[in-house]
């Protein structure tokens, strides 16, 4: 696990500055690496995708990592409800780091 040099704490989801890391990582990552083979326009993908999430971020929690010293530089997310983690992302740079534990033990506490 790579150790990190700054303290990263989980917070709540605060719309007005996380939507837009939610939406933008959620949506390319199911594009460039999806389940199964797209067969849509990626511009009605996009749209599409957007949609479901709007509908998810409606009643589900989501928990954010970020710097302690500043909680705008996001880490990455979980998003998640009662039945499932429907999200789950971290920064490429970090992925080998604590983050991803820290999120999922966020879930449970």
């Amino acid at each position: 696990m790579t150790q990190l040099f700054c303290e990263v704490k989980i917070r709540p989801y605060d719309p007005s500055i996380d939507s837009g890391y939610i939406y933008s990582t959620w949506t390319r990552s199911s594009f460039y690496t999806p389940k199964e083979p797209i067969t849509v326009p990626k511009q009605q993908f996009f749209k599409e995708k957007r949609a479901q999430i709007h509908e998810i971020l409606k009643t589900a929690r989501v928990k954010i990592a970020c710097l302690q010293e500043d909680p705008e530089t996001i880490f990455g997310c979980i998003v998640y409800t009662k039945e499932k983690i429907e999200w789950l992302c971290v920064k490429k740079s970090f992925l080998n780091s604590e983050i991803h534990t820290l999120l999922l033990m966020s879930v449970k506490g």
